[in-house]
């Protein structure tokens, strides 16, 4: 290199006749410019970043409620499910018929676990995509359908008959369309910003007075 920072040709003669350049100004347009990564962009205090972040999270937590339809049906599937399958078992096996019914029983076992696992992995998952923890709304939710369930039975009366598989699906479905109808409530009162804790509690209390007072008219009628 000589004293104007110009490499030396190798011994070569065809690399000693290429033109160096004197002024390399030029190459600066081959690099990008150095900016803050803030640069053009408005800043926000943190209190508004908090702000959009906190309306960002509601709107999520609050599009869950279009689900309740769907989240009403699998949260109390596999108990309705497995009601069903032990009616139906006891109603169809007997002891003359009790050596053929293994099959049955264990194909109606594995679907009852297919579709326990299934239900609980898609409320997990609608839960999880809302931001919203399944597990606690899950067993308020039981609870709630445990009560709906004794006001089906007490409401249907009137529509039952000697056959316990047909009663057993009779209750069922009004208990399946009760648990909807809490879902909904429930997922409401869940996400309300408006609601305090307390608030939220209470509204689920109501739900379940509600039940019990639904419960003591029917055995009145």
């Amino acid at each position: 290199m000589d004293r104007n920072h110009r490499l030396d040709a190798p011994n070569n003669e065809s690399l000693g006749t290429i033109e160096q350049l004197n002024d390399r100004s030029d190459l600066s347009g081959l690099y990008f410019s150095a900016r803050k990564e803030w640069e053009g962009k408005a800043i926000i205090s943190d209190d508004e970043r908090q702000s959009r972040q906190a309306e960002a999270q509601l709107a999520i937590a609050l599009s869950i409620r279009p689900w309740f339809i769907v989240i009403g049906t699998l949260v109390p599937l596999p108990v309705i499910l497995f009601i069903i399958l032990s009616a139906i078992a006891t109603t169809l096996v007997t002891k003359d018929n009790a050596q053929f019914a293994l099959l049955p029983i264990i194909l109606g076992i594995g679907l009852w676990f297919s579709v326990s696992f299934f239900s609980l992995r898609r409320v997990h998952t609608i839960f999880y995509d809302h931001t919203i923890k399944a597990t606690p709304f899950a067993a308020v939710l039981v609870a709630l359908v445990g009560l709906s369930a004794q006001a089906s039975f007490l409401l249907t009366r009137n529509i039952q008959n000697e056959s316990f598989l047909t009663n057993t699906l009779i209750v069922s479905a009004g208990t399946l369309v009760a648990s909807i109808v809490i879902s909904g409530l429930l997922l409401i009162i869940w996400t309300s910003p408006r609601l305090t804790g307390n608030n939220k509690v209470g509204g689920i209390v109501a739900i379940a007075l509600l039940l019990l007072a639904t419960i003591f008219a029917s055995t009145l009628l």
